[in-house]
């Protein structure tokens, strides 16, 4: 899957320009209920989620370990990765509660927002997907993960809970992460799991290639465990 030639950013909240003709106006609605539509992926209490309401509610900046200096840095690494056209990839690493999925999830919102249609939903019908590792391999099959390994952009959310459900979620997890990073994928992962662990359940080329590249945002772990 090739980049595309230029990753600008171009909001979804723009107004229609009024001198739209009735066929371009369609075909804005139609784009704009598409992006919409691929944020209801994210869990229902994200959906909201976005980079903005950081600003417009300061308490959720609260909700993130690190606060301003930490959800500051991850949007610089987000607006740069979606002008400079690098490929989007983020890596959020932590006990639970740090914040981990309400920064993943405002990245995907900014990606479903932010990049070109024609990118986000191609012509091969490969779409935006936010994928639950637990609900995503309880129903494993692999339509589901050939869907995860093409997805325009992919959110990964708490890497690790697969493990639960045996060796066929572990190697279904590294296709999928193996084949992104071989293609330059846009790649969010949140996961609980610290460097050795993930080595030690996916391999050490799977800890490499979830770090190639990527933004690596890594909270202190308690224990190791996930409480």
């Amino acid at each position: 899957m090739s980049k595309p030639a230029k990753l600008k950013a171009v909001s979804m909240f723009s107004a229609v320009e009024p001198d739209l003709t009735p066929a371009q106006k369609h075909q804005a609605d139609r784009e704009r209920n598409r992006r919409e539509a691929a944020t209801f992926c994210v869990p229902e209490r994200y959906i909201g989620n976005h980079f903005y309401d950081f600003d417009i509610d300061p308490k959720r900046r609260g909700r993130v370990a690190g606060g301003s200096k930490v959800i500051d840095s991850v949007w610089e690494d987000m607006t740069e990765a979606i002008n400079d056209e690098r490929s989007l990839r983020f890596l959020f690493q932590g006990p639970s509660g740090v914040g981990k999925t309400s920064l993943a999830s405002a990245c995907y919102l900014a990606a479903c927002s932010e990049l070109p249609f024609g990118w986000l939903f191609d012509d091969a019908g490969n779409q935006p997907q936010w994928v639950d590792t637990l609900e995503f391999c309880n129903a494993l099959d692999k339509g589901s993960v050939s869907k995860a390994k093409t997805a325009t952009v992919l959110c990964l959310d708490d890497l690790g809970r697969e493990l639960l459900m045996g060796a066929a979620a572990v190697t279904a997890m590294v296709l999928i992460i193996r084949h992104r990073h071989a293609h330059d994928m846009p790649t969010i992962v949140t996961t609980w799991l610290r460097d050795d662990q993930i080595a030690n359940q996916y391999g050490a080329d799977v800890l490499r290639r979830l770090q190639d590249g990527a933004s690596v945002v890594r909270w202190p772990f308690n224990g190791g465990q996930k409480p």
